[in-house]
C-alpha cells in the first residue's frame, strides 16, 4: 500500500509531532516519504562534492537518527519539526565531509610513510647486497641491485613482511623486541623470511624487465 505524502506544513502540525513522538511507524513512514526526497535535493544542493548514492545514504541516516532523537524534539518551545529535521540531516552531512577530509589526510600521510619506509628498505637491502652481507640476511653474494626492481618487489610484500623490513632497517632486534613484545629469535626468523620473499620477488622484477 502507498504511503500517503503530506506537506512540510501538515508535518509541523502538533498533532503529527504527538503521534510522531510516542514511535507511531506509520507516522514516521509518513514523515519519511514526506521529507526524504526534500532532503535529497537540499543535501545534493548544498554538499555537491557528494555523489548521489551518499546523499540518499545520508538522508536515510538523518531520519534515522530523527526517530532516535525524537524525546529531544521540544515542539512546545516553538520549534519546527522540519528544521530540526534538516539540521540533523546537515549535521549529518557536515559530519561525513570531516570523515571524509580525516581519511583523505590519513591516506596521504600512510602513502608518505609507506614510501619513506620503502626507500629506507630498499636503501639498507642495496647497502647489504653491494657487500657480502650477513649471514642472518641470507645474502651472501654481491648484487649490482636496481633500486626501481627492489621498490617493486618491497611493494609487493606482504603487509607484515613490509612491517618487519621497516622496522629493521633503521632498528636493532632488540629495539624492535620491545616494540612488538616478541622474543628476538622469532623476530630474527621473521626478517630472514621477509628477506628471502624480497630476495624472490626482486628477481622476479629483474627478470620482467623492472627496472
Amino acid at each position: 500500500m502507498a504511503i500517503e505524502r503530506r506537506s512540510l506544513e501538515e508535518i509541523n502540525r502538533g498533532e503529527f509531532v504527538a503521534r510522531l513522538k510516542t514511535r507511531d511507524m506509520e507516522t514516521f513512514d509518513i514523515l519519511f516519504e514526506s521529507v526524504f526526497p526534500k532532503l535529497v535535493r537540499y543535501l545534493i544542493y548544498t554538499y555537491d562534492t557528494l555523489s548521489e548514492g551518499e546523499i540518499e545514504e545520508l538522508a536515510s541516516d538523518a531520519l534515522t537518527k530523527v526517530y532516535k532523537g525524537l524525546s529531544d524534539f521540544d515542539f512546545d518551545a516553538g520549534a519546527k519539526l522540519t528544521t530540526w529535521v534538516f539540521t540533523i540531516a546537515r549535521n549529518t552531512a557536515i559530519d561525513r565531509l570531516r570523515q571524509l577530509a580525516v581519511l583523505k589526510q590519513k591516506a596521504e600521510i600512510v602513502e608518505s610513510d609507506t614510501k619513506v619506509g620503502a626507500a629506507a628498505v630498499v636503501t639498507q637491502v642495496i647497502s647489504d647486497w653491494s657487500r657480502s652481507g650477513e649471514a642472518e640476511d641470507g645474502f651472501l653474494e654481491p648484487v649490482d641491485a636496481d633500486e626501481h626492481a627492489m621498490l617493486s618487489a618491497f611493494e609487493g610484500l606482504s603487509e607484515s613482511d613490509q612491517d618487519i623490513l621497516r622496522l629493521r632497517s633503521c632498528l636493532d632486534y632488540d629495539e624492535i623486541s620491545k616494540i612488538e613484545k616478541r622474543d628476538e629469535g622469532a623476530l630474527r626468523t621473521r626478517h630472514s623470511r621477509a628477506l628471502q620473499r624480497l630476495k624472490v620477488a626482486y628477481k622476479k622484477e629483474l627478470e620482467n624487465g623492472g627496472a
